[in-house]
């Protein structure tokens, strides 16, 4: 059974670590928007996140170079993750130039046309 000592302890660091987890409200309301901004399921970000993402997935297998899911989610990746478009190839860039050039494809996103 648990004692009423070591429940009043863990109450006190479960409140402790969760009021300094953000530094205020604002903050939290901050990231909290930013969160779901990126993570908005139907936007355009999202697919791309979700592109890239999946590409980096497929990328672990056994064959990426010749796997058809993995080849289109990596085109699709690099056709959104440009800076002038998502700006996302920064977080998969290193994974996926790594996969890319194994297997011969082009490691360069593609820039949005204006």
């Amino acid at each position: 059974m648990v004692s009423l000592r070591s429940l009043l302890a863990l109450t006190t660091v479960l409140a402790l670590t969760s009021a300094s987890a953000l530094p205020s409200d604002s903050a939290a309301e901050i990231f909290h928007a930013s969160l779901l901004a990126r993570q908005e399921p139907g936007t355009p970000l999202y697919a791309c996140h979700l592109a890239c993402g999946t590409a980096v997935t497929l990328s672990r297998g056994t064959s990426p170079c010749t796997d058809v899911p993995f080849l289109i989610k990596y085109t699709d990746c690099l056709a959104c993750a440009h800076p002038s478009r998502f700006n996302i190839w920064q977080y998969y860039g290193t994974t996926l130039t790594a996969a890319g050039s194994s297997c011969g494809l082009s490691t360069s996103p593609i820039p949005a046309v204006s």
